[in-house]
């Protein structure tokens, strides 16, 4: 792909059986493959050469490719001449080259918009958390499409709000090369698309239609859309899988999360849209219904789809947990984890002394939960 129709005819006369593009990287053509039932991205690897520099928002950029890529594959960000070379260009032509390359690991976890709003953000983190307990009990929560004023083809959703290049993106950086005369960044797609805000949900376990153990060899802790207080707060969120981090009767676990209506189970879908934690990894003795589950979902696996059979959906649930499981041991997440602790020790232990019945929820900037 290249803006450039000249560029693209001297690649053509190269390479006559490739396929080429003219366009813009923030625009590409969503091109998917079908494995097992679900929707993969084409390509291994993709290669920014020399031009990653010329990209209006990286950030974006990375998300677009975020769609051709399959799990596991590759993107690398490149130039011959390094990275001094790159900023010279662009002090010389500020409207050509718009950004730098990132030159360490901080460089990429703080974008361009983290260090204009620098101590701006921090403040507006530490106002959140001293306005947390007033949103919980007043029971508001900025509903999904609230946060989101467009939301195009999700899961892969904007992030302008976000501040870190890897959070808002589905890569890892898993190496990093720059000299005066090379850069060289290598990241690896990770399992999830991370959420533009991690979502925190509190409320005491429902007894579901007992499906989940009995016919999928996967018991999962239920809180129905009816339980909420702000009922909008779950009927906004898409349908699809989830990962996060779950906290009952004292102990945190890795969770993957399905928000929908099962559609597989035929005339037994279910009757309004319920969130299904399974908890990965937790020895829970027994049945703990009306206790209090405390979640946070902080990246999205797939959308919730219909299968051809129950061993299909045994097979794709297989995958989310495990997908689930690599996804939060990413460094990023250890945040995550210490939020639902900190909350389940806190406001939600004390309300289920008190008999809570209903279930709660909010939306949590990165500045409350990301890595300090």
């Amino acid at each position: 792909m290249d803006l450039s129709a000249g560029m693209l005819v001297v690649a053509r006369e190269r390479f006559p059986r490739a396929s080429f593009w003219q366009g813009d990287v923030l625009d590409l053509p969503v091109i998917y493959e079908r494995e097992g039932g679900k929707e993969e991205g084409l390509f291994t690897a993709v290669f920014f050469n020399a031009c990653f520099g010329n990209v209006f928002d990286q950030a974006r950029a990375l998300r677009e490719v975020g769609k051709l890529v399959k799990k596991g594959g590759r993107v690398v960000i490149s130039h011959p001449l390094g990275a001094d070379f790159v900023e010279e260009l662009r002090r010389r032509s500020p409207s050509v080259v718009l950004a730098d390359l990132p030159r360490d690991e901080k460089a990429w976890r703080v974008g361009k918009e983290g260090r204009e709003r620098g101590r701006d953000g921090g403040r507006a983190g530490r106002r959140e958390r001293r306005n947390r307990d007033d949103m919980w009990s007043r029971g508001r929560s900025s509903s999904f499409l609230s946060l989101l004023p467009t939301i195009p083809s999700f899961p892969f959703l904007p992030c302008s709000f976000f501040q870190d290049i890897l959070v808002t993106t589905p890569f890892q950086l898993t190496s990093l090369q720059s000299t005066s005369s090379l850069y060289l960044a290598l990241l690896c797609r990770r399992p999830d698309q991370p959420l533009p805000q991690a979502l925190l949900l509190q409320g005491p376990v429902s007894q579901g239609y007992k499906r989940g153990s009995k016919k999928l060899g996967f018991p999962t802790a239920n809180l129905p859309s009816s339980l909420f207080v702000v009922k909008s707060l779950i009927e906004d969120i898409p349908v699809g899988v989830y990962c996060g981090w779950a906290r009952v009767v004292g102990r945190e676990c890795k969770a993957v999360v399905n928000i929908g209506y099962s559609p597989t189970f035929q005339g037994e879908e279910n009757r309004e849209k319920i969130v299904e934690a399974h908890l990965i990894d937790g020895a829970f003795p027994g049945d703990f219904y009306g206790e209090l589950m405390t979640l946070i979902l902080t990246g999205f696996l797939r959308p919730e789809q219909k299968f051809p059979s129950f061993p299909a959906l045994v097979a794709a649930i297989q995958q989310d947990v495990e997908d689930a499981r690599v996804a939060m041991d990413l460094p990023v997440y250890a945040g995550a984890k210490r939020l639902v602790e900190e909350e389940g020790e806190g406001t939600g232990e004390e309300e289920r002394g008190n008999g809570a019945s209903k279930g709660k929820g909010r939306w949590v900037p990165f500045e409350e939960w990301g890595p300090r």
